[in-house]
């Protein structure tokens, strides 16, 4: 089925992220965008992606998750790990040749298709550049390329009893990086770094070069913060001189108002998407 764009959406609070996701990579990318969705969304949550006509492909996420869970031994790691297991399955995704990935939490500024002709497993060391990071040489899972295969699923899935023993909390990219251990060695694989900037760097990448995607790291998402949050976050960002951050800000938060009306009407329980006027 070729290549594609992927994200993956395995809770229902993060699907303003994968609609702000689609509409920018629609607006700038030729590749669509593809979601490998958990199969226990409310069913608003899968109106929501055919109301964009967004593709995605279902996958089982607690059940498959608590079985191979049992089975490697992880026991009461399992509640750490669930999403993350979620997520490195789109190594299982082998009905596309070629998949470039992208977390839900980032906004896509400018075409990137080129990146489809970057080596598999390319990926950035976001933030090595800011003043303070020196010593980052880990990748960031945000922005991966990679070719899908059945064989590297099954071994990351091994390790991550190996990777629980170390940690008592983790995620994909620790995982990810206790498999693929040289892959800081491997400098061909090495993404330039603005296709994956912080969102509170932005000022320091912008003045370097054209900042491609802007990732929104942080527990809190944009479209989950109040309208007291957001002007704490431009707060924080004035004081520190950091003008293009609240800019970009400004920008993801206006796709949210723009998909307003869609994300009220699919709110799910206690799920609030945080679009208060600013």
């Amino acid at each position: 089925m070729g290549e594609v764009f992927l994200t993956t959406l395995s809770t229902n609070d993060y699907l303003p992220g994968v609609l702000v996701l689609n509409k920018t990579i629609s607006e700038h990318c030729i590749h669509k965008l593809v979601v490998l969705v958990s199969d226990d969304l409310d069913g608003k949550t899968y109106e929501a992606l055919d109301r964009f006509h967004i593709s995605y492909v279902k996958q089982e996420n607690r059940k498959s998750s608590d079985a191979v869970g049992n089975s490697n031994g992880v026991g009461s790691y399992y509640s750490y790990w669930i999403n993350t297991l979620f997520k490195l399955k789109i190594f299982d995704l082998i009905q596309f040749d070629k998949i470039v990935y992208i977390d839900s939490d980032m906004m896509v500024q400018m075409p990137i298709d080129e990146l489809f002709h970057k080596e598999d497993m390319s990926a950035v060391i976001a933030g090595k550049s800011y003043p303070g990071n020196e010593k980052f040489k880990d990748m960031n899972s945000g922005v991966l390329v990679l070719r899908p295969r059945k064989e590297t699923l099954k071994e990351l899935v091994a390790m991550i009893p190996q990777v629980a023993g170390k940690k008592k909390y983790f995620g994909d990219q620790d995982i990810l990086g206790e498999y693929f251990a040289d892959w800081k060695d491997q400098y061909a694989l090495h993404l330039p770094e603005e296709y994956n900037v912080f969102w509170r760097y932005y000022d320091f990448y912008q003045k370097r070069s054209s900042v491609k995607v802007v990732h929104f790291i942080g527990k809190v998402k944009p479209w989950m913060m109040s309208g007291i949050q957001v002007a704490g976050e431009y707060f924080k960002c004035v004081c520190k001189g950091k003008f293009r951050a609240i800019t970009v800000m400004r920008k993801y938060r206006c796709y949210l108002k723009e998909l307003r009306q869609v994300l009220e009407e699919v709110a799910v329980g206690e799920t609030r998407y945080g679009l208060v006027k600013e």
